[in-house]
């Protein structure tokens, strides 16, 4: 999942963790159209009673106007404070503000 912070640069989960085949194609069409990209962090928790969950996406933000709601997830291994200090320097003008995802 990938979201732009402005007209040329997109936010997305850390490549290095995505699979082979789409860090290959997300990397061409950044080169074929000038676009950057940021690395977010990416963590990937296992709950067998939800296997599809989406817990470590941090894409998964609310942007309204000014307000930026980020997804924190207080499981074992998050990255909570690492994305939420990434946010504040990505959109330093922007008021973001954290609310705990349901961990199931």
């Amino acid at each position: 999942m990938v979201r732009f912070t402005d007209s040329n640069t997109l936010i997305g989960n850390d490549r290095a963790k995505e699979y082979k085949y789409w860090r290959n194609g997300i990397n061409k069409v950044l080169k074929q159209y000038h676009l950057d990209y940021i690395d977010a962090p990416l963590f990937m928790h296992k709950n067998r009673a939800f296997p599809d969950n989406a817990l470590g996406c941090y894409m998964n933000y609310l942007e309204v106007g000014n307000l930026i709601v980020l997804p924190i997830f207080e499981v074992a291994d998050n990255c909570d404070d690492e994305v939420l200090e990434l946010f504040k320097r990505i959109f330093p003008d922007r008021k973001i503000v954290s609310a705990r995802a349901s961990t199931g």
